[in-house]
C-alpha cells in the first residue's frame, strides 16, 4: 500500500466549497454600529482613563498651560483685528 492516498473528489469539492464559503462570508460589507451597540462597547477601563486623564496633575498643568497660551494667542490676533 501507498503511504500517500490521492485526494478523493469529494473531499477535494469540499474543501474548495468550504473555502470560496469563507471567502464570501470575508467579503460581506461590515454591518453600521447603531449607537446603542457604540455605547455597549465601553469598558470600566476606559472609564479609568477618563478618570485618569482629569486627575492626573501633569494633564491637569498640561491642560491649563494650553488653554492659557490659546488664550493669550486670541487676544493678540483680536487686537490686530478687529473681530
Amino acid at each position: 500500500m501507498d503511504k500517500y492516498r490521492p485526494i478523493n473528489k469529494i473531499t477535494l469539492a469540499l474543501a474548495i466549497f468550504c473555502f470560496i464559503g469563507i471567502l464570501i462570508l470575508l467579503l460581506l460589507p461590515r454591518k453600521e454600529l447603531t449607537e446603542q451597540d457604540k455605547v455597549n462597547q465601553w469598558k470600566p477601563r476606559d472609564f479609568y482613563y477618563v478618570y485618569q486623564m482629569w486627575a492626573d496633575k501633569d494633564l491637569i498643568e498640561l491642560k491649563e498651560k494650553i488653554e492659557h497660551d490659546e488664550m493669550v494667542r486670541n487676544q493678540k490676533v483680536g487686537k490686530n483685528k478687529r473681530l
